[in-house]
């Protein structure tokens, strides 16, 4: 079963300990804050199984390079 706990622990061992994924009302969102920059990307899906672990995973990877291109 795919929690949101799991995610966020596979995320942190493979991008940075400073990216979460949230749960919104009718949508999940990825926050960045380290400190000193503080940034989100939106996935619109209702249920967190509506993606697999793989795409979850892909999609922070994606958000994380975005936020080492900026700065």
């Amino acid at each position: 079963m795919l929690t949101i706990n799991k995610v966020n622990n596979e995320i942190r061992a493979i991008t940075s300990q400073y990216i979460e994924l949230v749960k919104g009302e009718g949508y999940y969102y990825f926050v960045y804050d380290d400190g000193r920059r503080y940034s989100t990307a939106s996935v619109y899906v209702n249920a967190l199984n509506q993606l697999p672990l793989k795409s979850w995973l892909y999609e922070a990877c994606c958000f994380y390079a975005t936020i080492k291109a900026i700065k």
